[in-house]
Formats: structure tokens, sequence, C-alpha cells
């Protein structure tokens, strides 16, 4: 396992509370180390970021657990755009755990909220780059 120097640890509390996925995944692109998720949702470009927009990132686990309340909603949208819906699945989060060292990131499942540690940063998952307005 990797610790991130520039993130800080966090507790399911404090990842709860975690809306920085720009400044979190800034900090992982400009790490030593490689961080493919965070990588590839840097450069994401499905669509255009649009103006005064801070482009697409790596959500923190605040930010997907947030998506928890508007679940439903989101998907019904993504439907009727005949876009790819969030899957009740975990998700990667950009937001570090302080289990076993900070060597884990926290997963949340945007369908009901719930986090996870338990996936080490070497493991693979599902991403779900979001786009700052």
């Amino acid at each position: 396992g990797y610790n991130v120097s520039c993130l800080g640890d966090m507790d399911s509390g404090a990842a709860s509370a975690d809306m920085n996925g720009r400044v979190n995944t800034q900090c992982l692109v400009s790490d030593s180390q490689t961080h493919p998720a965070a990588n590839y949702c840097n450069t994401f470009s499905a669509v255009s970021s649009g103006k005064g927009s801070s482009g697409w990132y790596l959500p923190a686990a605040g930010e997907l657990k947030a998506m928890s309340y508007s679940y439903g909603a989101i998907n019904l949208g993504l439907q009727k755009l005949s876009k790819t819906q969030i899957s009740s699945n975990y998700y990667w989060s950009s937001s570090e755990s302080s289990t076993n060292g900070g060597y884990r990131a926290w997963v949340v499942r945007p369908s009901d909220g719930t986090m996870g540690y338990g996936y080490g940063k070497n493991d693979s998952g599902r991403v779900r780059c979001v786009l700052a307005l």
C-alpha cells in the first residue's frame, strides 16, 4: 500500500463530510505514484466541461454519498438522456481511509450511501467521474 501525503487519512465521519473531490483529484494526479482512477477522471472528456467549470474529477466520499439522496431522480434523468445510469455497486472515491495506515480509499454505494474501506488502492473497482459546474 501507499499513503498519499497530500491527502488526510479519514475515518468514516470525516469521509462522509468530504466534499473536496476536485482538490483530492488534483492531489492524486500530482502525486509521484500512479492513481488510475484520479488520472482517468482528470482527463475525462465525454462532454465539454463548459465555461466556468473547473473540470471533471473523481468525487470525494461525501459527494458520492450525497448522490444517494437523489439517486432515483439522477438515474431517471440519465435514462431519459440515454446515458449510463449509476449502478447500485460501490464506486471509488478520492477520499483516503485511515484504516491500515491510509493504504485504502473509501468506496461508496450511491444507491443508499453505504460506505466501505475494503478496497486497497491496487484493487479494481467502478469509477464515476463528476463535473464541477
